[in-house]
């Protein structure tokens, strides 16, 4: 198992239980937990109850506040704003200005951006809503790279 999110309802009683089952985990199949890579996120917990947490789980206490991330995708306890997308259009711009100067034809251009770029929102749109203009903007740096201009070719439908 390479990642793992779990959520307790909290409680000592459930830190308990988590530990005792991590420990049968790690009993029946003989892997570890990385404790340099897990990290725990209390919140709505007595000072008792988080104490007890990081004295018996070795990990890194990581706040809300601190804008937690699993798999890269920032967890957060309230609303998504617009600007919580910005690093989405980066990484696709940062993508398509590497393709556009590598010596792809067109129809190669064409094809990592229907078989990479359109799944890489889907993909974070399966998580939480991704905001119109976000998607619009995804959308004109595609048609642009892709050679068809600003209001030709949609390749994202939002």
């Amino acid at each position: 198992m390479d990642d793992a999110l779990i959520f307790l309802n909290g409680g000592l009683g459930d830190l308990i239980s988590l530990q005792h089952t991590i420990t049968l985990f790690q009993i029946a199949t003989g892997m570890i937990i990385n404790n340099i890579k897990s990290t725990i996120t209390v919140t709505g917990y007595s000072p008792h109850e988080i104490h007890y947490a990081l004295h018996h789980f070795p990990f890194a206490l990581l706040q809300l506040k601190d804008d937690p991330r699993y798999l890269g995708y920032k967890l957060k306890p309230l609303r998504y704003k617009i600007e919580d997308w910005i690093w989405l259009i980066t990484k696709m711009e940062r993508q398509l200005n590497i393709w556009y100067h590598k010596y792809l034809s067109r129809a190669g251009r064409l094809v990592l951006i229907k078989s990479i770029l359109e799944a890489t929102p889907v993909y974070w749109m399966s998580l939480a809503w991704i905001p119109r203009g976000i998607l619009s903007r995804i959308q004109t740096s595609i048609a642009d790279s892709s050679g068809k201009g600003k209001n030709q070719g949609k390749f994202l439908h939002g």
